[in-house]
């Protein structure tokens, strides 16, 4: 009896070592199919990260907010030769680059503005607020959208001019109206850092930032726009034409206030006024309307 219960005890602890011995084994495959297991999944992971960062990249108007001193956007009617423009002059500003103390010229980024560089043909205003077809209209928009986002960082401006009229994307007096060669916006990095400007299109939207400084987050900066005066046009002017027929009337131009305005920016620390300065003092003139009437003569 004892030499039975002796081998059945000797043969119990052989199969229990053989089990105890194929569980370490499996749970041995088992650790390491888990570990195999991961890797892949970190490839998923990271290839979505990758086409995230893939859509924020080519979603132009989804612009990162990083190291962002200031941004400003506006929206104006979606015209296709007037959206193409207003693409092709953010993709020429896009990515800028301006060192402490540059000054940016926004015809030489942006321009010329002509067919071989890819600009169609977009409304512009051509004389006395009357509208016409040049390559490159539309372009102001931009050149409105990067002036207020300067305002706003408390950029230097260096030149800006108006427009014959107010536009409607923006408030009256902080429109930024270029014309190569006369006329410029240029603006100057006052910061001690380099500055890095977005700049993105979409269906009439434009959207501009600049990166690379933050103001101090007690520091806020405010634009102002004042109307002083409404300027009202006096009646309306008829021009006769002999190219209607005797009677007929086509309206050359509609009525238009004009205004004078003065804009003021202002920088406050902890709610504390500390400057003050008049940016712009405009008069945009009133423009009555002006009537086409027909003499030619029946034949």
């Amino acid at each position: 009896m004892e030499k039975k219960s002796l081998a059945k005890t000797v043969l119990l602890i052989f199969c229990l070592g053989l089990f105890i011995t194929g569980v370490g084994i499996g749970t041995g495959v088992m650790a390491r199919d888990c570990q195999k297991s991961k890797k892949p999944a970190k490839k998923e992971e990271k290839a979505v990260l990758n086409i995230e960062k893939e859509k924020n990249e080519h979603n132009n108007i989804e612009l990162s907010s990083e190291n962002l001193l200031s941004r400003f956007e506006t929206t104006a009617r979606s015209e296709e030769g007037r959206n193409q423009n207003l693409k092709t002059a953010c993709e020429r500003l896009n990515g800028t680059e301006l060192q402490p103390g540059e000054i940016l010229s926004f015809n030489d980024k942006a321009g010329p503005y002509t067919r071989e560089t890819g600009y169609l043909d977009g409304p512009v205003i051509i004389r006395e607020g009357q509208m016409g077809e040049e390559p490159g209209g539309g372009v102001c928009q931009v050149s409105t959208t990067l002036y207020n986002a300067a305002l706003k960082g408390n950029l230097g401006i260096v030149e800006r001019h108006r427009h014959s009229y107010p536009m409607d994307y923006v408030e009256v007096g902080l429109d930024a109206m270029i014309n190569a060669p006369e006329s410029d916006l240029k603006i100057q990095n006052t910061t001690g850092s380099v500055l890095y400007i977005e700049a993105s299109a979409q269906e009439g939207m434009v959207v501009v930032q600049i990166k690379g400084a933050e103001l101090d987050a007690k520091t806020e900066v405010q634009v102002e726009s004042n109307v002083l005066n409404t300027l009202v046009p006096e009646g309306e002017e008829v021009r006769l034409s002999t190219e209607l027929e005797a009677g007929a009337r086509q309206v050359l131009q509609e009525q238009r206030n004009g205004y004078e305005t003065r804009v003021y920016r202002k920088v406050y620390n902890n709610g504390t006024l500390v400057s003050e300065e008049v940016l712009s003092e405009d008069t945009y003139p009133p423009y009555r309307r002006i009537i086409i009437e027909g003499c030619q003569q029946s034949k």
